[in-house]
């Protein structure tokens, strides 16, 4: 008993010590986010070095959001990351995230519908991806740096998150549960 008591003091106090690193990144990540708006406010403009900062933060406060699997805050700024930023490696990446999100959230123990929603957001993303993809030349800019997926990496990703969309989920019903 007692060295169970101390281990979950332990694990408590690594979640209490996770909890607060996550935070405080969302907060750095929100903090350079406002303040590259400010200067857009200002200046009506971003450099392209600060537009990719902007996107940048927003994608770590999405990740940060998922790994502490707040799902939907995470889903809702990758969304809005890819619909915003089209044919930009980080509106690449949402994409992923979204997919991701989608098969870490507990579907099974949501209404339906909404379980639905979730599942067409995901395909609606994947498809935009493709469709950026589709329009950008193999020797873009996003596909040039080093350790850089290729164009055709990101098309068979969207090959492969097609087919996984498209799969009826896995019936865990008839699985025991330990």
């Amino acid at each position: 008993p007692e060295l169970l008591d101390a281990l979950k003091d332990q694990v408590q106090r690594r979640n209490e010590a996770r909890l607060k690193l996550l935070m405080a990144a969302v907060k750095t990540h929100q903090e350079l986010s406002d303040e590259l708006q400010r200067t857009f406010v200002q200046n009506k403009q971003l450099s392209p070095h600060e537009q990719t900062l902007l996107r940048r933060a927003r994608l770590g406060i999405g990740g940060c959001h998922l790994d502490d699997e707040r799902f939907a805050e995470a889903l809702e700024i990758f969304r809005e990351l890819q619909t915003n930023h089209r044919r930009t490696l980080e509106g690449l990446y949402a994409s992923r995230f979204i997919c991701y999100v989608m098969y870490k959230m507990p579907l099974q123990d949501m209404p339906k519908a909404k379980a639905d929603r979730i599942k067409e957001q995901a395909k609606e993303s994947v498809r935009q991806a493709a469709e950026d993809l589709k329009g950008m030349p193999a020797d873009h800019e996003i596909f040039r740096g080093t350790g850089a997926w290729q164009r055709e990496d990101w098309l068979r990703w969207v090959d492969e998150a097609q087919r996984q969309l498209a799969t009826p989920p896995r019936d865990d019903s008839k699985v025991p549960k330990f």
